[in-house]
């Protein structure tokens, strides 16, 4: 069994030596390193939080290397990679931790004997930096290319749509984590129930709506009120004939969905 920065170390070195798929090599990976479902998050994390901010880790990789990034071995520079991600990004996993992993996994992979020692000099040496810089270009553009991982071309263009300030507020916004969502099948649980056992299991929810007497309604709602009389919904009678079958609803509810179809305005449907 490997470890979740090895798995990500092979994805890493894949996509930089022959351009791999990483969400693709990433699997393959993680299936060979025989990780569990913690180990395989953490090597998750690594991989896509490394290409998300490769610009970033690159300058200040560059700020303790003596070589140039392009001439290190793709092992070795994706190990340092991975090594200063954790550095700056992962506040539970402790600095000495990934240097010492990334010399180990540095000594596995290149075949240079000095390779895994220049590794743990230049990340001993950012440990020893306890304040790293934000990186700084030539312009305005360029530093904000660098600080958030974007490309030069496309800084630019948000500069000219949105302004400085407003280019940043977008690049910001799109290097955070996105959201898990969650839809509700009512037909196996309400809404209450689910929301209840996710947060026993340590989940945090937020933004909870009941499509099924919210969205659908108020969809429904606007078609009245536009006197569009001719929706339908096509398989409605089949669905619920069959969950009925299938004891997902009582038989006797099946009215009621028809009353709520019919017209999602009459509370009755409720009693």
């Amino acid at each position: 069994m490997g470890s979740a920065r090895e798995a990500a170390l092979i994805t890493l070195t894949a996509c930089e030596r022959q351009g791999a798929w990483s969400d693709g090599y990433l699997k393959k990976a993680l299936r060979e390193q025989e990780l569990d479902k913690r180990d395989a998050a953490l090597a998750s994390r690594l991989c896509y939080g490394v290409l998300q901010n490769r610009l970033l880790l690159d300058w200040q990789l560059a700020r303790f290397c003596n070589k140039r990034l392009e001439a290190l071995d793709a092992p070795v520079l994706c190990g340092l990679r991975a090594a200063v991600y954790q550095i700056l990004f992962l506040d539970k996993i402790p600095p000495s931790a990934a240097v010492n992993e990334a010399v180990e996994l540095t000594k596995k992979y290149c075949r240079n004997p000095r390779a895994a020692g220049m590794v743990n000099g230049i990340l001993r040496a950012m440990l020893r930096q306890k304040d790293l810089p934000e990186p700084e270009g030539c312009d305005k553009a360029e530093t904000l290319s660098l600080k958030y991982s974007h490309p030069l071309w496309l800084v630019e263009e948000f500069i000219d749509t949105l302004g400085p300030e407003g280019a940043e507020r977008l690049l910001e916004a799109d290097n955070l984590q996105p959201p898990t969502a969650a839809q509700i099948n009512p037909l196996r649980g309400t809404l209450e129930k689910l929301t209840e056992e996710l947060r026993e299991a340590g989940a945090e929810v937020l933004g909870i709506v009941s499509i099924f007497t919210y969205g659908l309604q108020k969809g429904l709602d606007r078609l009245n009120a536009a006197n569009v009389t001719n929706y339908s919904l096509s398989n409605f009678d089949a669905v619920c004939e069959i969950a009925a079958a299938e004891g997902k609803i009582q038989p006797e509810d099946i009215d009621r969905l028809k009353k709520f179809r019919a017209n999602p305005s009459d509370e009755s449907w409720r009693d």
